[in-house]
Formats: structure tokens, C-alpha cells, sequence
């Protein structure tokens, strides 16, 4: 997929700020399939880079990560 391209692209490239942005399409993607688990693992990502980074997202992703776990996930 587009954001799994852009996931290797980041992570070759070293671009932490990349990375995040793909993991957060990649467990919105999951999720809308109902892959909750992969959803899950790109949420921790996700959050976890946005939080090292101190990016304003890290609440949305946070709640992202919550209803994925909530789910089942």
C-alpha cells in the first residue's frame, strides 16, 4: 500500500517525523479493514513517535490506540 511504501521510505530516509505520519495512515487503514491488531501495533507506533517528537497528534493517536485496544484489538 501507499503508506506502507511511505513507512519504508521514512524509516530508510531516518525521518521519525515520516515514520509517524505512516504509521498513523497504516492503523487507520487496518482499522477501517478491521485488522485490529495490526491496527494496534500502529497505533502504539504511532503514538509513541508523535510523543518523542512532541507533535499535537499524540491525543488523537492516544484515542486511536484506546478504541483499537477497546475493540478487541
Amino acid at each position: 500500500t501507499t503508506h506502507e511504501c511511505a513507512l519504508a521510505m521514512a524509516v530508510d530516509s531516518g525521518s521519525l517525523h515520516a515514520a509517524a505520519r505512516a504509521h498513523t495512515g497504516l492503523a487507520r487503514a487496518s482499522t477501517a479493514m478491521g485488522d485490529l491488531e495490526s491496527a494496534r501495533r500502529h497505533w502504539q507506533a504511532a503514538r509513541d513517535q508523535h510523543r518523542e517528537l512532541g507533535l499535537p497528534e499524540s491525543a488523537e493517536i492516544t484515542a486511536g490506540l484506546a478504541c483499537s485496544v477497546a475493540a478487541g484489538g
